[in-house]
């Protein structure tokens, strides 16, 4: 799955990166939904995603720890997500229009 930070931060698709608004979203969504925490400043990267079982685990506090590059994005289940994107050859060429 592909998403966007910048994109979901300016149409305010991102929660507070607190386990309390994680909380409070997983509480006023209907059941099948989730949260995705990411700390991009990670090396590598993280990513986790959270249902409301998971909050009562006890690592689940360390994910929201001070330090830059967190963010908490919703997924919705009943959305679907396109990406338009071009994968390289080989030779890391990519074409310039058209499917393939």
């Amino acid at each position: 799955m592909l998403m966007s930070v910048q994109q979901l931060g300016a149409r305010g698709g991102l929660l507070e990166p607190t386990l309390e608004a994680v909380r409070q979203h997983l509480a006023s969504q209907r059941s099948g939904q989730e949260a995705t925490v990411v700390r991009a400043s990670a090396n590598p990267p993280q990513v986790t995603p959270l249902c409301d079982e998971d909050l009562d685990e006890d690592h689940v506090q360390s994910l929201f720890a001070s330090g830059e590059g967190l963010y908490v994005m919703p997924f919705p289940w009943e959305r679907e997500f396109f990406v338009d994107a071009r994968k390289p050859n080989e030779s890391g060429a990519a074409p310039l229009s058209g499917s393939y």
